[in-house]
């Protein structure tokens, strides 16, 4: 479990050293979804992350899904969405996520989410056929919770 949290916790690393102050715009893929540089920074720590504490797994990741091909599974498969939420991180909203779960032989066997923004991780590991569980554990975090209407935003709709 500590592999998968630190290869979250690199992409989260990577987002809070890029990220814009303030709300900016990001730019639409193919499929018309939003993404960012954020999203991409994010990717890249988090595989080469994979790379170090899963050697030779196979990897399904959001902003590069081609790179992933049937070719018979690896005993690993990890399967990575580097920034969940990109209109809310845009939009400087704390609601976007990173998340990573893990595959073996095929069968979804943990998976971790971390809320850079809210100091929030949690994760999950699977016992048995009937579930293990899940763990949420929570980051120190430098967020204020004083907020005011003027730094709020409504937004409806919009995906991504």
């Amino acid at each position: 479990m500590e592999r998968l949290i630190d290869a979250a916790l690199a992409g989260a690393s990577a987002v809070r050293e890029g990220r814009p102050i303030g709300p900016f715009r990001g730019s639409r893929k193919a499929d018309g979804s939003l993404v960012t540089d954020s999203d991409y920074t994010s990717q890249a720590a988090i595989i080469d992350a994979i790379h170090k504490n899963f050697p030779g797994a196979d990897i399904l990741a959001e902003e590069h899904p081609y790179s992933f091909t049937a070719r018979g599974l690896k005993r690993e498969l990890l399967v990575v969405d580097p920034l969940d939420g990109t209109t809310n991180f845009t939009l400087g909203l704390t609601i976007w996520a990173i998340s990573i779960a893990l595959f073996q032989d095929c069968e979804l066997v943990a998976g971790v989410v971390v809320q850079p923004d809210t100091g929030d991780l949690y994760y999950a590991r699977v016992l048995s056929v009937w579930g293990g569980g899940a763990v949420i554990w929570r980051m120190r975090s430098s967020h204020s919770s004083t907020i005011l209407l003027t730094q709020t935003v409504a937004t409806s709709g919009g995906g991504g």
